[in-house]
């Protein structure tokens, strides 16, 4: 019986649940089709994403049927398709969502410098540096007006003498991204993690997870909220954590495009942090419909739709495809009825004209350094409503639709400052340890953090103290917009335990810290054996005698030098059997050490060839007792053996083992045994290679010592 009286359950909370994407790879061209990224130009996966809260689920059809039994009861029902569905809500903040923004709109953010190369001049118009197309071409527009031409209008006033006209005031040195609809395929691996007490982590993951709707809402003194609508095409099992290590590779790569990452490693290193930036309010923003400055507004809406929807095969249980279908973009204004104003919009949408609507939300209220630009090009306002309640002031609702190739697109102004730092080690040198890679909040080009970088490299004692440290105010871009300093070395390091660096870029400053790599490195393996069999080889050796050694590296290569098998074994295992090899080939085995710092030692190789000779095993095994001694006997197979190896267990534990010539088929212990106690002897046949002993059958027989 249950003692009810002491159940005890730790519940799972939204509180202590993560969702975490991972970008796949689409190419289906690509040997790498479906495999996981773990790094995307600025993005680095996985990525713990920020929510409000989550409703993606998986779900499977229910097929009834029709059939009767004995006229009365139907059949039990079958199984149907199995997909995903749901949304991701959000607040939204600068940087924490331009993944998923990306996904919804299907391209990707491109440097921006004018409207000349940009997706939405479908006339190849010429434009003038920082120059987009807008109908707010007039700064000084005091009306509405839906009868105006698009025009060009400077972007940005950065202080810089001539920009004085433009449309959004920043501070010198921001730079400028453009996102327009597009048709790339962009899809994620899922995972929530449901937390807690520490062990009983669960985990779902949702495969091929595409973004089909974006909505966005606004409201008089609240923060910006919306959803990414999400579609997949599986119901995922929930598993513990050592099922979602196998389910990600175990000690494989295989699901991972880098070839380095196994799925013990992605399950170890989940993010815990993700951004921290402050969310986006209505306070700070504008909105201009048809270059008009509206400052009436109480509400406003937008809604993405870009058309995916699941598609299915006969005897394919799962959706097979999330196939893009129309763009539809809409949304709802809200507005105070104003003279002058509000009735020339109201109106607008009965004589069924075009509008232009622009909003934009930003970090600050004066000078900010983040700000989100969208622009719908072209809508038509559908049904519009005017209502009051009371006394109180009339409401105007507009709903609107956008139509037209140019549809929406995103600016994104940002001041380049540090989103993330990593350290990347060179395990080779101990005075030099490698690189900083530091991701800014927006891919950067090398004249945009000239001079505006500074990197303040500390090495520490134990005690925190620092014992040298170096400024370094150089670095580079790479093609993906990443920052690269190169550290260099410390003329002091005697004590340093700790390496602290602080990264400011453009008056912010990061801090990362990370353990100080020592430079000895650890004593190799010894010993070292091999047993082979027709296809397989079992590789034996003593661990290293460093007290801070952590695992051993095995790679077995074939006679081209590609690797076949390879491993990493904690210490104290000591032995590792490679399997699926080829009959009678020849094979080179590496066996590295690596501490708990990183450090390698130098490489133990040693050859072995696999064996076509079939040993077989002994017959008529049998084994007595006289007093604490036993004696086992046998009759050698026919093959070509050297001998019979005989080995005596106390359980698991080995107690002797002998190598018995052939012919001699006996063999008594020597070891000590304890009386009345049942041991279990083995053998097994063997014959000595050139680089290796192959092993036959074994065969085992269970014998007891006298009391």
């Amino acid at each position: 019986m249950i003692d009810k009286e002491n159940i005890q359950h730790n519940l799972k909370t939204g509180a202590d649940s993560d969702i975490i994407y991972t970008r796949e790879v689409t190419d289906t061209k690509s040997a790498n089709f479906s495999k996981l990224k773990t790094r995307d130009g600025l993005y680095k996966f996985p990525l713990l994403s920020r929510s409000t809260g989550n409703s993606i689920s998986g779900s499977t059809e229910t097929i009834e049927s029709n059939e009767l039994r004995k006229g009365r009861t139907k059949s039990a029902p079958r199984r149907g398709n199995s997909s995903a569905e749901g949304t991701h809500d959000l607040e939204l903040s600068p940087t924490t969502f331009d993944d998923l923004l990306e996904a919804a709109l299907r391209n990707n953010w491109k440097r921006w410098t004018s409207d000349t190369n940009s997706a939405i001049n479908l006339d190849n118009t010429a434009f003038n540096d920082g120059f987009f197309l807008t109908r707010c071409v007039d700064p000084e527009e005091k009306e509405y007006n839906h009868d105006k031409n698009f025009g060009a209008r400077r972007l940005i006033n950065d202080g810089v003498a001539g920009h004085e006209d433009g449309m959004l005031k920043v501070p010198a040195g921001c730079i400028v991204h453009e996102l327009t609809c597009g048709s790339k395929d962009i899809k994620y691996s899922l995972l929530k993690k449901f937390g807690g007490v520490d062990g009983e982590d669960l985990y779902q993951e949702f495969k091929h997870i595409a973004v089909n709707t974006l909505s966005l809402s606004v409201q008089i003194g609240a923060i910006v909220t919306g959803s990414f609508g999400m579609m997949g095409t599986n119901n995922p099992k929930l598993m513990t954590e050592d099922v979602a290590r196998a389910n990600f590779g175990g000690e494989d790569t295989d699901r991972f495009e880098d070839g380095v990452t196994t799925g013990n490693s992605y399950i170890e290193n989940l993010p815990v942090k993700s951004t921290d930036t402050d969310q986006f309010t209505s306070r700070e923003g504008d909105l201009w419909i048809n270059g008009k400055n509206i400052t009436f507004a109480t509400n406003l809406t937008l809604e993405l739709n870009n058309g995916l929807e699941k598609k299915y095969a006969i005897f394919v249980k799962d959706a097979i495809s999330t196939q893009p279908l129309s763009l539809d973009i809409t949304g709802d204004l809200t507005t105070y009825l104003v003279a002058g104003y509000s009735d020339e919009l109201y109106n607008s949408g009965i004589d069924d004209e075009t509008n232009e609507i622009i909003f934009q939300f930003q970090n600050k209220e004066k000078e900010p350094d983040f700000i989100y630009l969208f622009q719908i090009f072209q809508s038509k306002i559908g049904d519009q409503n005017l209502s009051a309640s009371g006394a109180d002031t009339f409401d105007q609702s507009e709903p609107w639709n956008s139509f037209g190739e140019r549809a929406l697109r995103i600016f994104r102004v940002a001041l380049p400052k540090v989103r993330d730092i990593e350290f990347v080690a060179d395990t080779t040198t101990w005075t030099a340890p490698g690189e900083l890679i530091v991701t800014p909040n927006a891919a950067v080009e090398a004249a945009d953090i000239t001079g505006k970088i500074t990197v303040l490299d500390s090495l520490k004692d134990e005690n925190s103290q620092t014992l040298a440290e170096q400024v370094i105010t150089t670095a580079t871009v790479d093609d993906n917009g990443l920052i690269h300093v190169t550290e260099a070395a410390f003329s002091t390091t005697t004590g340093g335990v700790l390496r602290e660096v602080e990264v400011t870029l453009n008056g912010e400053t990061k801090k990362m810290s990370f353990a100080w790599k020592e430079q000895d490195a650890p004593d190799p393996v010894t010993d070292v054996a091999i047993t082979v069999k027709a296809k397989k080889a079992t590789i034996t050796w003593t661990d290293s005698v460093s007290t801070d050694a952590d695992h051993v590296l095995v790679d077995v290569q074939d006679n081209t030098g590609a690797s076949v098998v390879s491993a990493s074994v904690p210490v104290g295992e000591e032995t590792y059997t490679a399997s699926g090899l080829s009959v009678g080939a020849t094979y080179l085995v590496d066996l590295i050490v690596v501490d708990v710092n990183g450090n390698k030692s130098t490489k133990v190789s040693k050859t072995f060839q696999t064996s076509d000779i079939v040993l077989g095993s002994v017959s008529t095994l049998a084994a007595t007792a006289s007093g604490q001694t036993i004696t086992a006997t046998w009759t050698d197979p026919t093959s070509d053996l050297d001998g019979v190896r005989v080995s005596v267990y106390d359980g698991d534990a080995l107690v002797e083992t002998d190598d018995v010539l052939k012919t001699v088929e006996t063999f008594t212990t020597s070891a000590t045994l304890t009386a009345d106690h049942t041991y279990k002897i083995t053998a097994v046949p063997y014959k000595t290679l050139t680089d290796a002993v192959l092993l036959g059958t074994s065969s085992s027989v269970n014998c007891t010592t006298e009391a």
